[in-house]
């Protein structure tokens, strides 16, 4: 075989065939391609071909909230090779990372990994890669409400990535629907014309983003829309993890609870609260928020408020925990929801509706000045 009679060829090629299988169906294909590579590379015992591995495991996995904690190891055992290309596999590994640790909730660690990846970035003269990380500057600004920025990074982001034959404009229109979506719109009636691909179940790009604009639209045509996309989503058996899933499936959610879909409760809330404690990021372009704030949503619509109560604080902690302002915003929203007291809840209402405004968030300060008027 080509592994015994040239393993490092095989070792280096092997990789290289699972990044191509990222969005196979069958999950093991990769799998397997990534275990065959790492036992010819370590045959070999050279930290250069073992550093290929560890970049095709990196490169497959990237984005795909399933294997961050497993990411970040894999990040880890990269730096400890000091191979002979390691200062440009450090930058990829740290953009992947950023990713990894933003997914488990540790915006701090993300931070750092992207400042670690900028300044590796721009001292290699890595163009591709500093538009990566840019645009994941953008998702750091919209958690923390810096929506200025976030649109700031977006502009420079695209413009180098035009300039670049690996453009494609699905990282925009993600970019840009998470920010429309953290703000409340406006939404400009051309994006009415992206329609879902049927067969990906909607996971692909354009699904993801008309389920995002889709959680701030109102009248009977955006519910009848939502319920085409979660019935989507619930018929489409071979759901694979792949970058967009975690936080596809959390803007499904947000998009049930919003629309009183509830017949899709039970199995959203079954595909979610394994990631319950995790901040959904798509990507390095896109944020759909706090895994528990879209299950506590869920339970609400079914009735379970106790149930909701649990993990809309486990949601606000870890906002409060990491900066995130808009998110802190979107709980008070659901608390307000949750009082049963007319009174206490107009007037939690009426104050939410004011911070949320001088925030720059209209969907959730129009919501609330709804709440507040009921």
């Amino acid at each position: 075989s080509v592994a015994d009679a040239d393993p490092v060829a095989a070792a280096r090629v092997l990789p290289a065939l699972a990044v191509g299988h990222c969005y196979h169906p069958d999950a093991g294909v990769a799998a397997g391609l990534l275990e065959r590579a790492q036992e010819v590379a370590e045959q070999t015992g050279d930290t250069d071909v073992l550093a290929d591995v560890l970049i095709g495991r990196l490169i497959t996995y990237s984005g795909v909230c399933s294997l961050s904690e497993q990411t970040l190891t894999w990040v880890a055992q990269l730096e400890a090779l000091r191979h002979s290309r390691s200062r440009e596999d450090t930058v990829i590994a740290h953009s992947v990372a950023t990713m990894a640790a933003m997914n488990l909730g540790d915006v701090a660690g993300a931070r750092r990994y992207l400042l670690a990846g900028i300044a590796g970035s721009e001292e290699l003269r890595l163009p591709v890669l500093r538009a990566q990380l840019r645009w994941m500057e953008a998702v750091l600004a919209m958690w923390a409400g810096d929506f200025a920025e976030a649109q700031r990074h977006h502009a420079i982001a695209a413009h180098v990535h035009e300039q670049t034959e690996l453009y494609e404009a699905g990282s925009g229109l993600l970019a840009t629907a998470s920010l429309l979506r953290e703000k409340g719109g406006p939404v400009d009636p051309r994006w009415e014309d992206l329609r879902a691909d049927r067969e990906s179940g909607g996971q692909g790009m354009v699904g993801v983003v008309r389920t995002a604009l889709l959680t701030i639209a109102s009248g009977p045509g955006a519910r009848a829309e939502a319920a085409d996309m979660l019935r989507a989503w619930a018929e489409t058996s071979d759901r694979g993890h792949i970058w967009t899933t975690l936080g596809h499936e959390t803007l499904l959610a947000h998009l049930a609870a919003e629309h009183r879909l509830d017949g899709y409760a039970e199995p959203l809330l079954a595909a979610l609260t394994p990631y319950r404690e995790r901040i959904a990021v798509i990507g390095q372009v896109g944020l759909a928020g706090p895994v528990a704030l879209a299950t506590a949503r869920l339970h609400a619509v079914l009735g379970d408020v106790a149930r909701a109560r649990v993990d809309l604080v486990t949601a606000r902690a870890l906002a409060e925990r990491t900066g995130g302002a808009p998110t802190v915003l979107r709980c008070r929203l659901l608390e307000c929801e949750l009082t049963e007291s007319p009174t206490e809840r107009a007037a939690a209402a009426q104050a939410l509706a004011g911070d949320a405004a001088a925030a720059g968030m209209d969907w959730v300060a129009a919501s609330a000045h709804a709440l507040a008027a009921s």
